[in-house]
């Protein structure tokens, strides 16, 4: 709407509302792989997200894994991945919390003990199907700067919808 000289001034627009938090904000220390923390079934687990992968993936040797594990009936698929063959199975409805968001969500449980308890290890990965069915943003910057070297830590937020 234009406005004539000696007219009325249009009200001013409101502001736009603030961001929503973060759902997680991390700093990766080890080899810039991002590290996220969730809880799965009120147990903590760390996932390393990864965005080549299509699917949400749990090791069965970590203890979330155990607890979502105890459910399978039998292993029913098997597959050849990066590291070899691997049986899995897809659990739906398991309980997830991450940052301030709580929901159910399938999860691929790998009959494997994956990166659990390895120096810079991780319980599962964070795949494409989380951060597209909750239309995340991953939004990464220098974190904390390594010693004098004037090389930075990355710096990785996460911003989802519920």
């Amino acid at each position: 709407m234009a406005w004539r000289r000696g007219g009325r001034r249009p009200p001013p627009a409101a502001p736009p509302p603030p961001p929503p938090p973060p759902i997680f904000d991390v700093e990766s220390r080890c080899d810039a792989i991002i590290h996220v923390p969730l809880l799965i079934e009120g147990r903590p687990a760390t996932f390393a997200v990864d965005t080549g992968s299509p699917i949400t993936v749990l090791h069965s040797e970590s203890d979330a894994g155990r607890a979502v594990a105890a459910r399978i009936q039998r292993w029913e698929t098997q597959d050849t991945t990066y590291g070899g063959t691997v049986e899995h199975v897809a659990i739906p409805n398991v309980h997830a919390a991450i940052g301030g968001m709580a929901g159910l969500m399938w999860i691929d449980v790998w009959k494997s003990r994956g990166q659990v308890g390895r120096p810079c290890g991780f319980d599962g990965v964070l795949g494409m199907d989380f951060l597209v069915d909750r239309h995340c943003l991953l939004l990464f910057e220098l974190g904390e700067e390594v010693g004098d070297s004037g090389l930075h830590y990355p710096r990785t937020r996460g911003f989802c919808r519920p």
